[in-house]
């Protein structure tokens, strides 16, 4: 099958090459090569849009099912500057993306990891 790369699909005589060796550039909800890869406190990545939608919806972490809050998404600097080099290397054009927001890469305040189910049990607790 093809691979989704932000709306275009790399087949042909790609196809194989998309498909085994560049797991790693895959969002595991939607199977789509990620634009705008975001990683969870569990250490797993997502596309950003796909992952906060999840998020607000579900409020756990899909991957491990904890609770999560879209404040605790960070993003994923070093794969989506890879996944760039391999797109550009391969002559696909990626959309552009909107810069990141800075107080959405800000740590967590103390208390919000207990607010999030995310250990620190003597945390304030907001």
């Amino acid at each position: 099958p093809a691979v989704d790369i932000g709306g275009v699909s790399v087949a042909g005589d790609g196809e194989q090459d998309a498909g085994a060796a560049y797991e790693e550039f895959i969002c595991p909800i939607t199977r789509s090569i990620m634009r705008e890869p975001a990683v969870t406190p569990s250490g797993i990545s997502y596309d950003r849009p796909n992952l906060a939608r999840w998020v607000r919806e579900r409020g756990t972490d899909p991957g491990t099912g904890q609770p999560l809050r879209e404040k605790h998404l960070y993003p994923n600097l070093a794969l989506r500057s890879t996944i760039e080099r391999w797109a550009k290397g391969k002559g696909l054009l990626m959309e552009a993306v909107t810069p990141v927001d800075d107080e959405a890469v800000s740590p967590p305040a103390e208390g919000d990891a207990a607010d999030a189910g995310e250990g620190d049990a003597g945390g304030a607790g907001a």
